[in-house]
């Protein structure tokens, strides 16, 4: 059997011969790249096994009970993961996250190693004992990433997620979260693994949101300096809440200039108008309104600044969770959850539209007979949809435009909450244009139609609310001043 670096040194050779260039990709047919990029896919976790087992066993030979005998000191480096960058020219996070990898995946061998004796010796107690004892919670993670069901990072961004057992969360019930969770990954990128790593430890782990979002906001911070040229440079990480205000600034500024909403209301048009016409960068638009922000502080008038939306946080929360003083909220358009305390704190602060949904997760229908979304309507859709609904869309729902599934004029469409959905302007027009069709089925599933020239088979495509809270019921009945006409 040739060695491992027998097989690797004879690829580096195959491939310096090959002669691959940006010409050969451009000589393929649409559907050549797609498979070939899927194969080149494969191999790539493949090689990123092997890499992070490389990680972790020059990590074993380095470990600083070694001291100097250790690997890493012995060639001059402070730690394995310095001599990993040296090596790979990688990022400090890219070799922590190699050798981290490389660890599970060994762990997970070396129980299925332990497992196999066990069954070999069954009456052997201490090493069936031994076999229990040394099977990690995590051990399917490293299983679908030796047999290539999962890359590396989608694998690293999952196991960080789920997190760690703790006082409610016992590690058979990670184990059993972890084996869902993976299926659901198998068709996510590395950033949507995570984010739904999140979700499932919020839903496992109630408990301790309170804790986890104390935590998020003291990693909180703000820094700045001064260039050698006198420009000011800063930075800034913040928790959901007060990222999502600021996040709402950003895009009330900038929108018209990124693709956001159209707007209906002749003011807002001509604000709207104005910004997308205005010869300033988009991001000298969003730094010079910020500076002015500062100056004017609470005093700044909405309308000019901001075109008449002002910037909020959007708190979504169930009847139930309120009365029964268990769960959690949520930030309309962030996957985090949301402490009660500070759900409270905005329904003091803020009042509160209440919004019925049924048993299916269905907006309560609150049609009318005219052509626009109300207000009202747009809140409850941006709480049911949270965000633009095409598939692997990230929008907000402050990006979105209301589409009429069965169209107004084509179709005689009612502007009914159910028959509506959240698209950003961007799909809102390739939806249109290219002749993608929405359907509902059933009370509350939409399904994505291709046309005929991109999908012959017109193979339907689920469109998911990106919501990770479920609303039940209405708080209370509204009692506050009828909104007015929305955007199309």
């Amino acid at each position: 059997m040739l060695s491992i670096e027998a097989v690797y040194t004879g690829l580096t050779d195959n491939l310096a011969g090959s002669a691959i260039t940006a010409a050969s990709f451009d000589r393929v047919s649409d559907a050549e790249i797609e498979s070939t990029m899927a194969a080149m896919t494969a191999h790539q976790r493949m090689v990123e096994t092997h890499v992070a087992l490389g990680a972790a066993a020059l990590a074993k030979r380095s470990a600083p009970e070694l001291g100097q005998n250790g690997l890493a000191w012995q060639k001059g480096h402070a730690s394995p993961e310095e001599w990993l960058q040296k090596i790979s020219g990688s990022s400090r996070t890219a070799a922590r996250r190699q050798v981290a990898v490389g660890r599970m995946i060994a762990e997970a061998e070396a129980a299925h190693d332990l497992d196999e004796q066990a069954h070999n010796n069954p009456e052997d107690e201490v090493l069936a004992r031994l076999a229990a004892e040394a099977r990690p919670w995590h051990a399917a993670l490293g299983d679908a990433i030796a047999t290539g069901r999962l890359g590396a990072e989608t694998a690293a961004g999952i196991r960080h997620g789920l997190g760690e057992p703790a006082d409610g969360v016992s590690e058979d019930a990670l184990a059993t979260a972890l084996a869902a969770l993976i299926e659901e990954c198998l068709s996510l990128n590395a950033d949507q693994a995570k984010r739904a790593a999140f979700r499932v430890r919020d839903e496992i782990d109630a408990t301790g949101i309170a804790a986890r979002a104390e935590a998020k906001r003291a990693r909180q911070y703000w820094k700045q300096w001064v260039k050698p040229d006198g420009m000011v440079h800063g930075e800034y990480e913040l928790d959901p809440e007060n990222g999502a205000f600021v996040k709402d600034v950003y895009d009330q500024l900038t929108s018209p200039r990124r693709g956001g909403p159209r707007f209906i209301d002749p003011k807002k048009k001509a604000w709207a108008a104005a910004i997308a016409a205005d010869p300033r960068s988009t991001e000298l638009i969003a730094a010079e309104n910020l500076v002015e922000l500062l100056r004017l502080g609470a005093a700044a008038d909405p309308g000019t600044v901001f075109g008449g939306n002002k910037p909020a946080v959007k708190i979504l929360v169930t009847k139930e969770t309120l009365d029964s003083r268990e769960g959690h909220g949520a930030i309309e358009g962030n996957p985090a959850p949301v402490p009660l305390e500070t759900v409270d704190r905005h329904l003091c602060t803020d009042g509160y539209l209440p919004i019925a949904f049924d048993s299916n997760g269905q907006c309560v229908d609150v049609g009318r007979e005219q052509r626009f979304f109300t207000a009202k309507q747009r809140a409850a859709l941006a709480a049911r949809d949270c965000g633009c609904m095409w598939p692997d869309c990230d929008r907000p729902p402050s990006w979105t435009e209301a589409h009429h599934i069965n169209e107004w004029a084509a179709h005689g469409g009612l502007t009914d909450v159910r028959d509506g959905i959240l698209l950003c302007k961007r799909d809102h027009l390739r939806l249109h244009n290219q002749g993608w069709r929405i359907e509902r089925r059933g009370a509350n599933e939409y399904w994505l139609i291709p046309p005929r020239s991109i999908d012959p088979e017109q193979t339907p495509i689920r469109m998911k609310s990106k919501a990770t809270l479920k609303p039940g019921s209405p708080i209370k009945p509204f009692s506050g001043k009828e909104a007015g006409q929305e955007t199309a």
